[in-house]
């Protein structure tokens, strides 16, 4: 899992001027991108930021987590497209609706389909 914070930009005096860190993956797989907000006990927003989570039941585990202060936004699915290393290689993303797992039984490990608001996976 890969998780961005609100960074300020040298240069600038603006303290809600994010940048982002940059992120590298070492292998072509699936990830999620998801919005995170955080809110204190009153209800006053305090930030958002971002989280990378390549791992489907990280992804699930932290979704189904409950807080009464992190609220989630919307979540996008980046699947790697086209031939690794060729100039059509590139990504797809899309808004994510829906995820089920899978269990083949056989000691493999879980499939996972992707409803999402474009295709299903």
């Amino acid at each position: 899992m890969f998780e961005t914070l609100p960074m300020h930009q040298l240069l600038s005096e603006d303290e809600d001027l994010n940048a982002w860190n940059m992120v590298l993956l070492k292998q072509l797989c699936q990830w999620f991108y998801v919005t995170v907000s955080n809110f204190n006990t009153e209800g006053s927003h305090l930030g958002t930021w971002m989280m990378l989570i390549t791992d489907p039941l990280v992804f699930s585990q932290v979704i189904h987590q409950k807080s009464e202060t992190m609220r989630y936004g919307n979540v996008y699915l980046l699947m790697p497209i086209g031939e690794p290393g060729s100039l059509e290689m590139g990504w797809d993303y899309s808004r994510l609706i829906a995820m089920k797992e899978f269990d083949p039984g056989n000691g493999d490990a879980s499939a996972y389909a992707y409803l999402t608001i474009d295709v299903a996976w």
